[in-house]
């Protein structure tokens, strides 16, 4: 056959599109022309689209099969074609078939990227393979069961076909959930039911949530998620897509059971609770998008993913050791630095007499724990900060407790000093022992809880 004009959809300005003619070569061997007959387009993506909302961390993503042109403008966009194959190899000749490719008169394609329809399904039905393929894989993924009592929120195309595929597994009782009540006459062509939010049903075996506006995370914080999301792989072993999410749904029973296991934290609760329930929880995921960011930044910043470190170590150790530890640890390394630092200043600049180390010493170890104090109510006990009058009492309380291991600090030092006099490794020394008491001690007493 000879090449043909086609007719295509472009997208070429939020709000505006235009139909453009095309060339489209004839088909070679392994490739199908094909003609039109149906297409769909979609409500949520598409909308994206057209009206240019399609965020540029999301470029690639976002590109479809066959797509011409780049975002945001001019796109050729869709992935929903019903269509009659004529010309191609002889087991596809005049057959009917479904394509992801942009809405368009006629394409030419390779033949692999065709699936041919069954001859019993309606042919404007049949541009819902795609939504259909999401539904399936939403269902295969949930793994429901019979007699199962199964929510789905949103009775859009992709909800409405998970409840009915989640409504033909024998005894299950399957709910739409959506705002919109004119909705009824659909939920009850699908054989399921239907309920506005306030009324949803409780207790559910399975909730799946099929609604929601699509964007996509800056790049950033996409980077950053896909790094955590590899750490918690590696280190405590779930299969999260989204870790660091705070949008997810479990049912009371489960989580009471497991509450009492979880980080007093309370940072990042999604995934402590899959870590600490392992193997005993059943996770399933469904796909959502954010909505774009208009207004405020991002929350991430070192002190979050400093928690999420203390979190991933915890869970490691068995919650061995309190994810605030990690805090505790950085400020003491930094106490150690200023310790230091203020023990060569003294005897640098102090009067030479036979006592000076212990005299620096001392007056390191006052700094240090000043600048610990500080460090701590402001990082590590946060949640439990002193303020005004309490924090002065809470200073006072914290040298108090602290004073038999500042002691402890000042002796041992003075010891390993005396038997050899390298000043670093005495001053460590003593800062480490007193550091480990500090961090007892203000557990207990100085940041304990109310």
């Amino acid at each position: 056959m000879a090449d043909e004009n086609a007719q295509a959809l472009w997208y070429v300005a939020p709000g505006r599109a235009e139909i453009r003619r095309e060339r489209v070569a004839a088909p070679a061997e392994g490739e199908v022309f094909v003609r039109a007959l149906h297409g769909a387009l979609s409500r949520g993506t598409e909308r994206l689209v057209f009206s240019g909302r399609v965020p540029a961390s999301e470029f690639e993503r976002m590109r479809a099969p066959h797509m011409s042109g780049s975002f945001p403008f001019p796109v050729k966009y869709g992935y929903a074609t019903v269509g009659r194959v004529e010309e191609g190899p002889a087991d596809l000749q005049d057959r009917i078939v479904f394509v992801l490719h942009p809405h368009q008169t006629c394409f030419t394609v390779p033949a692999a990227a065709v699936v041919p329809v069954p001859d019993e399904v309606p042919l404007p039905r049949a541009v819902l393979a795609a939504n259909m393929e999401t539904a399936l894989n939403a269902i295969w993924d949930a793994a429901p069961g019979p007699a199962d009592r199964i929510a789905v929120v949103g009775a859009g195309v992709v909800g409405a076909l998970v409840a009915w595929l989640a409504g033909r597994l024998p005894g299950a009782e399957v709910t739409l959930i959506d705002i919109a009540p004119e909705r009824a006459s659909l939920a009850a062509a699908l054989g399921v039911g239907l309920a506005a939010p306030e009324a949803a049903p409780r207790d559910c075996d399975l909730v799946v949530h099929a609604s929601g506006s699509a964007a996509g995370l800056d790049s950033k914080r996409g980077t950053i998620s896909r790094l955590a999301t590899k750490l918690t792989h590696r280190l405590v072993g779930t299969d999260l897509s989204d870790p660091m999410s705070g949008f997810f749904m479990m049912r009371r029973d489960r989580f009471d059971a497991i509450a009492p296991r979880l980080s007093p934290a309370g940072f990042k609760i999604l995934l402590d609770i899959a870590a600490t329930a392992g193997e005993r929880l059943r996770i399933t995921e469904q796909p959502y998008q954010f909505g774009e960011r208009f207004e405020g930044e991002s929350k991430f910043n070192a002190q979050i993913a400093i928690e999420f470190l203390g979190l991933l170590l915890a869970k490691m150790t068995g919650d061995a050791i309190d994810p605030r530890f990690i805090f505790f640890a950085i400020v003491g390394t930094l106490g150690l630095i200023v310790h230091l630092i203020a023990l060569k200043l003294c005897l640098a600049f102090l009067p030479a007499q036979s006592d000076l180390f212990r005299i620096a010493q001392v007056i390191a170890t006052f700094v240090a724990m000043s600048s610990n104090f500080l460090l701590n109510n402001e990082l590590t006990y946060r949640d439990r900060r002193l303020k005004g009058f309490a924090a002065l009492r809470g200073f006072a309380l914290f040298c108090l407790t602290c004073s038999v291991g500042a002691l402890a600090n000042v002796d041992l030092a003075s010891w390993l000093y005396t038997e050899r006099e390298v000043w670093w490794v005495a001053g460590a020394a003593g800062a480490i022992m007193g550091a480990l008491w500090n961090y007892a001690m203000s557990t207990l007493f100085v940041w304990r809880v109310r």
